[in-house]
């Protein structure tokens, strides 16, 4: 029996007033102190992420399996993206063909998901290859997994059977893949950690362009060990693809090696130019000992686009 209209007013002022309260208290926090406010920014995006894949959980449920769904929940998100602070830059968009790619990315804090709703569209279509824990991470996890995203597991077949369907239904419906290689977050500083082969096992697999794309250094603004998250601006720089064309198994580590060096040769030198030869990507020679000598250069400037 539904309850009469006196009660469910009465639920709906209780709502509004915890609501209230919750933005008071947000709001006292956010002017104490830094911890505070980084403590109070961490709740928030929780609360957000799960908010939008409960919002997204229908769409999801009458489109399943479509990496659309990622793209319509980037598009909620870009509604309430201001609330964290953070101003993206996305540098290198030109650099983006229309095809699909193994995107590849260095992996810093939770901050980098902002950083990718803020610019999913020019990446669209494209899934994002996640831990396999996150698929129970409440209404989010429900929504990635309704809508295509890969869990893996580590070191399980699982895990590896999950990557090959995937990687197979990327291929035949030409949409990207976006895979952060570390395998872990590097909070130390930055710069990255050694990369696992999965994600160029696949490219070469399946003979699909690597696309490096490198997240700026947060730590101006974001830093987990000092509990601070502070309003700042931030980049995402899409670097000329990697082509696979003619490479075997045998190449794979030197793939690896090659695509670390590029993304760490950009990072360390702060640079937002870079040269690419002319057919847009750095490397297409079968010798991948000759293409690990290639570097970034002065040459080619990226146009910055902006997502608040």
């Amino acid at each position: 029996m539904a309850d009469p209209p006196s009660q469910a007013f009465v639920r709906l002022v209780r709502v509004l007033w915890h609501l209230l309260v919750s933005i008071v208290v947000l709001a006292t926090a956010f002017s104490i102190s830094p911890r505070a406010r980084y403590w109070s920014r961490m709740m928030l995006y929780f609360i957000v992420v799960q908010l939008i894949g409960l919002l997204m959980l229908p769409v999801a449920l009458l489109d399943p399996g479509n990496p659309q769904n990622f793209r319509r929940g980037a598009r909620l998100m870009s509604y309430v993206r201001g609330l964290f602070g953070v101003r993206w830059k996305l540098y290198g968009q030109e650099n983006i063909k229309d095809k699909a790619y193994i995107i590849v990315s260095n992996h810093q804090s939770s901050v980098d998901a902002l950083g990718m709703l803020a610019n999913w569209e020019a990446f669209d279509p494209v899934v994002p290859v996640m831990k396999g824990e996150l698929r129970y991470a409440l209404t989010l996890g429900l929504f990635c997994s309704l809508s295509g995203a890969v869990f893996v597991d580590r070191g399980s077949e699982k895990g590896r059977r999950a990557l090959q369907q995937g990687l197979e239904q990327a291929k035949r419906t030409k949409k990207s893949m976006w895979i952060f290689p570390e395998g872990t977050r590097n909070r130390t500083n930055f710069s990255l950690l050694p990369f696992k082969k999965g994600a160029f096992h696949m490219a070469v697999q399946a003979h699909l362009p690597i696309l490096p794309v490198v997240f700026s250094d947060y730590s101006s603004f974001y830093s987990k060990s000092e509990q601070r998250f502070e309003p700042g601006s931030a980049s995402m720089t899409v670097l000329p693809e990697i082509s696979t064309d003619d490479l075997t198994s045998d190449d794979v580590t030197d793939l690896c090696e090659l695509t670390r060096n590029i993304m760490l040769n950009f990072m360390n030198n702060g640079k937002q130019n870079i040269n690419s030869n002319s057919k847009g990507d750095y490397c297409t020679k079968n010798d991948m000992r000759i293409a690990l000598q290639c570097h970034i250069t002065d040459k080619t400037p990226l146009h910055p686009t902006t997502a608040y």
